[in-house]
């Protein structure tokens, strides 16, 4: 079936145009209480369309239903962004209060909820068929299981865990090499998945970016510049020196990975009104032009054409 990038219709140009206005605007005021009521509101409105599956009961694939955590885990991510993104006190002087945004922790949690997105993109949102969704979250759980047969284990409980998870493992095994998807791929690849530690996906992240419908220019680069963060590289301990004596690009550094976050949530509404149209109803009708114009504008700006 082929993506939809409007799943609940085309919103009229007049909107979309006065949309880019009030964005414009809104980067260039560096508007942070527009921008948080934004967020909000799509924020709240993906994790009601996740409890809407549940409260209407739509069948659900079984190598779909693990979409459900990685979701709720995506919403999370996106909540605690926003609040690490306010400033936090860090040094008194004298009666002052001296506050700062936590940049590091604000491209650190950015780069967790992108890659959330990217498995479910992976697992959840492309497969295009039901050989490839199974295949792909079966090396999920294989992966998983495999990598803690490593770890070290003393305790009896853990040990009886052990072996029940190296039987699984046997199973899941099995029923891969009758996967018609698995079948298909090539012998290196094919070994790759019966490695003893197998990886949970068949290509890296770099890669998971190129393969999304997201723009390369703008979600590649940004995934590089958070995990200069994460791992404490030295370009990002300069770049957060620089943050801390000019509080000017801070603040539009901040507001710029916000948007970018903002887009990931807007994305991921697309993405599951196309996966779920019977949530298009309910969208439509629950949430306001407003917000859907929103939805629509920054979503079409992230994906690629």
């Amino acid at each position: 079936m082929s993506f939809n990038k409007f799943p609940a219709g085309v919103i009229d140009k007049k909107l979309m145009a006065d949309c880019l206005k009030k964005e414009e605007k809104n980067y260039k005021d560096i508007n942070f209480i527009e921008l948080e009521k934004d967020y909000n509101d799509i924020l709240f409105i993906l994790t009601q369309l996740v409890n809407l599956i549940h409260e209407k009961q739509i069948p659900v694939k079984e190598w779909i239903k693990p979409s459900e955590i990685l979701l709720l885990k995506l919403a999370s991510h996106s909540g605690s962004v926003k609040q690490v993104a306010t400033p936090v006190p860090i040094y008194r002087s004298g009666s002052n209060l001296i506050a700062i945004r936590d940049v590091p922790s604000v491209y650190v949690l950015s780069r967790a909820q992108l890659e959330c997105y990217l498995t479910l993109h992976y697992f959840i949102f492309s497969p295009q068929n039901d050989g490839e969704g199974k295949f792909k979250q079966l090396l999920y759980k294989l992966s998983g299981l495999s990598n803690r047969q490593s770890y070290l284990s003393t305790l009896p409980e853990n040990l009886e865990r052990k072996e029940e998870e190296a039987r699984i493992i046997a199973e899941l095994l099995l029923e891969i090499e009758t996967n018609e998807y698995y079948q298909a791929l090539s012998v290196d690849l094919q070994k790759k998945v019966k490695k003893r530690n197998p990886p949970a996906r068949l290509i890296g992240w770099e890669d998971l970016i190129r393969s999304s419908r997201l723009k390369d220019e703008i979600f590649l680069s940004s995934w590089k510049l958070f995990s200069n963060h994460a791992h404490s590289e030295f370009i990002g301990t300069m770049q957060f020196q620089d943050y801390l004596v000019d509080s000017m690009a801070t603040n539009k550094m901040v507001y710029h990975v916000l948007q970018l976050n903002l887009m990931i949530l807007c994305v991921t509404i697309i993405e599951l009104l196309n996966l779920f149209p019977e949530l298009i109803p309910d969208y439509v009708s629950s949430v306001s032009i407003e917000v859907r114009t929103t939805v629509q504008f920054l979503s079409k700006f992230a994906f690629k054409e």
